[in-house]
């Protein structure tokens, strides 16, 4: 379904989802006569090692291996596999929502609500967290505010990336997949022991596919990827009590991937209106007629050291330093080709955006464990130096003409644009502690606290378009902001396979300064969150059923809207956000595997005033009660796997996927013409293991077999071409073979 405002439909699929529900509970409960057991994952959501099951929290957890079965090769796709996550994509950043919270700003400057670390440290450019998802252990995704053991920019949530590790026995694998758009792709990676006391590691990706769609005028492809990553890691340990992990990694991309789209006009205008198969424009939504090249650009370079002293057998120290150097340059074109008419003689508009970015992080810990108590202490630094520019040529747009006022169109000069230029320099400290005492043999209690402290500034300039001459606005201003982020969780043993857990927190985003940008500097967003959820293990292991309800409270919600030529970040009043959580996971016999997860968001505004660009005529309007951007009120995902052992000791394994998401808004003004219908999409894949070789296998895949397209995001844009809505598109169907060697 292609943003297709449809309640009927709408409907009927939560009765098909709900059913398949219904039907995957009640299977759920006759598993008793399996004997394979759940592989339980080791999680570090606390920063400590802790059994998932373990952890008074929301968090899913997906293996290295079970990302690689469903096609998970960057945070990009990572939608797919954990459904409580949304991903989309706006000119190559990945936009991450939590629970109804993220961020799809576009400026050199802005954060996103959704904070990743990779490996322990904290990835702080968007396009940067692109970079870093291969060889992967394992990925966590911490849903709900994280304020106090992450920090920075967790009011929605949180995702570690957790790489594999050197070990001290040779080992290693490849894996290589061919498929339709002429996909080739290599990962793999070989370690062991370099000699006494130390191991390495070394892991490398490379992705190269051609283009979903074509630029008709140009012949060229576009929605093309071409990545290539490398990883090298060094683990010693001079002393016993001492280890230090050295990791330095490279991550390039050069295509023309994550261009905009135009999907139709989302204001009516007879003189300018804009549909798909008009003249000038393709037919096929996944192909542009520019005479702009898309193009993206990503150059990221990093390392992180982490060392571990054990103190005695109950005291632990551990820093983790982190430095990284990113730069990325994108651009496509806002009208991808949309025909001359009576007002726009030959609209062109290219946005182009650079960002530089160089980072330094510094965290310590202190460990202390006794009978009853964890205790982690905790210091923070951050530093970052972040150049960017946003250029928008407008020589080819008119000014009175384009308003569609009717009226002779007047030229801009030549040399005319739109432009934000300068820099952003930001400091953030923190202190912080998590205490974890038991209260008796069934009870515990966890007190969380951090205080955090952070410095912007800014120099830069914004230019004005303007039919007589460009208008160079000075972009300067210093501002701090300081916030304390307790957290009271307490969590309960029903027996020995069950907990429940109540869980009051709070959760802090800086202010932003946008660079280049005249506009004041963005307020601190900040959420107050309680949680209760139950975990439990089930049948002998053989059932895992997770379940939680929650409610968030926001102030000063960062929220990023198109006014004219420009993306505006501003604050959005207030918003709550509310619902409930389920997983189930069992083995219904000893060969095959199903999983469930349904998710139910209600998000809303509260008291939030604003008029829609793309109706001005209405003047200023109440969006109280609007739901948020991105935020899908239901979330269905299932999944089963059967293993088949055939003749002389063969495998063959098959797996069935299919989630469903209802229907989002891309704006907080809630219209129909910025908006994805509800959707299922449906994936599947075919492997055999011989028995000869256990440490190979071949898989056959095919995702979204449907080829529904989605927008993954929308805009409308400026009243210089008509209000022409703008959108990013998920994959379309995909098919191929992967051959996997492991050692």
């Amino acid at each position: 379904m292609i943003g297709i405002y449809s309640n009927k439909k709408t409907c009927l699929l939560k009765r098909l989802g709900l059913a398949i529900v219904t039907t995957l509970i009640i299977t759920f409960g006759g598993v008793a006569i399996a004997a394979e057991v759940i592989e339980e994952v080791v999680v570090t959501a606390q920063k400590r090692a802790q059994n998932i099951q373990d952890v008074p929290l929301s968090i899913s957890a997906e293996t290295g291996e079970e990302l690689r079965d469903q096609g998970i090769s960057s945070i990009l796709d990572l939608s797919s596999a954990v459904p409580f996550v949304n991903v989309s994509r706006n000119i190559g950043v990945p936009n991450i929502y939590i629970r109804g919270i993220g961020s799809s700003f576009l400026g050199v400057g802005g954060d996103g609500s959704i904070s990743l670390h990779l490996d322990g440290v904290y990835m702080s450019r968007p396009r940067a967290q692109i970079a870093g998802f291969y060889d992967v252990n394992r990925i966590e995704v911490l849903r709900g505010p994280q304020g106090t053991l992450y920090g920075r920019n967790a009011t929605g949530g949180n995702i570690n990336v957790i790489t594999n590790k050197p070990t001290d026995e040779p080992s290693g694998y490849a894996v290589i997949s061919a498929g339709n758009y002429g996909r080739l792709d290599l990962e793999a990676a070989v370690g062991g022991p370099l000699g006494e006391n130390s191991n390495g590691r070394l892991s490398i990706l490379t992705i190269e596919r051609n283009g979903y769609g074509q630029n008709i005028h140009l012949g060229t492809d576009i929605d093309d990827q071409s990545e290539q990553g490398i990883r090298g890691q060094l683990d010693f340990m001079p002393t016993e009590r001492l280890s230090v992990l050295l990791s330095v990694d490279r991550y390039e991309a050069d295509d023309a991937a994550f261009g905009w789209h135009i999907s139709g006009q989302a204001t009516a205008r007879p003189l300018t209106a804009v549909a798909l198969g008009a003249t000038g424009l393709p037919s096929n939504l996944r192909d542009i007629d520019s005479l702009v090249p898309t193009a993206r650009e990503i150059e990221i370079t990093g390392g992180s050291l982490t060392l571990s002293y054990d103190l005695r057998d109950d005291l632990q120290f551990k820093s983790i330093t982190g430095q990284r150097d990113s730069l990325s340059s994108v651009q496509t074109d806002v009208s991808s080709g949309i025909p001359p008419s009576v007002l726009i003689a030959k609209p062109l508009v290219p946005i182009s955006q650079h960002e530089e970015s160089e980072w330094f992080s510094q965290e310590f810990q202190l460990v202390w464990t006794r009978d009853k108590l964890n205790a982690l202490f905790g210091l923070y630094y951050f530093d970052e130096d972040l150049f960017g520019n946003v250029h928008i040529p407008t020589n080819a747009l008119t000014l009175l003409g384009a308003s569609g006022l009717g009226m002779i169109p007047v030229p801009f000069p030549s040399d005319s644009l739109f432009s934000q230029f300068g820099t952003v320099d930001t400091e953030a400290k923190a202190v912080f502690t998590n205490l974890e005492y038991g209260l008796n043999e069934r009870l515990t209690a966890i007190l969380g606290l951090r205080y955090s402290d952070e410095t912007r500034s800014r120099e830069g300039t914004f230019t004005a378009p303007s039919p007589f001459a460009n208008t160079l606005i000075p972009s300067t201003g210093k501002k701090s902001w300081d916030d304390f982020t307790p957290k009271l969780t307490l969590d309960y043993v029903l027996n020995e396979s069950s907990h429940i857990y109540g869980s009051i927190g709070q959760g802090f985003k800086s202010g932003v300064f946008i660079a280049g940008s005249a506009n004041p500097a963005v307020e601190p967003e900040t959420v107050t969150s309680f949680e209760v959820g139950v975990k439990s293990r089930m049948n002998e292991g053989r059932v895992f059923a997770n379940a939680a309800v929650f409610y968030n409270d926001y102030d000063d919600l960062q929220l990023n809207r198109i006014v004219g030529t420009a993306v505006v970040l501003e604050n959005a009043t207030d918003a709550r956000i509310y619902g409930f959580e389920l997983e189930l996971d069992a083995y219904l016999s000893d060969s095959t595997f199903a999983n469930l997860e349904v998710a139910y968001t209600k998000s809303e505004f509260r008291e939030y005033v604003i008029a829609d660009p793309a109706r001005p005529q209405l003047g200023p309007l109440s969006l109280t009660g609007n739901v948020l951007p991105q935020a899908p009120e239901w979330t269905l995902h299932a999944a089963i796997e059967k293993r088949f052992n055939i003749e002389s000791g063969n495998e063959i394994s098959a797996r069935l996927d299919w989630s469903w998401r209802d229907e989002v808004f891309f704006d907080p003004f809630n219209q129909p013409n910025n908006y994805q219908g509800a959707y299922s999409i449906f994936g599947a894949q075919v492997g055999f293991t011989p028995s000869s070789k256990e440490n190979f296998n071949v898989k056959a895949w095919v995702r979204n077999w449907t080829d529904e397209t989605v927008f993954t995001s929308g805009a409308v844009s400026s009243d210089f071409l008509g209000y022409p809505q703008l959108t990013s598109l998920n994959n379309p169907r995909v098919y191929g073979v992967s051959f996997e060697f492991r050692r």
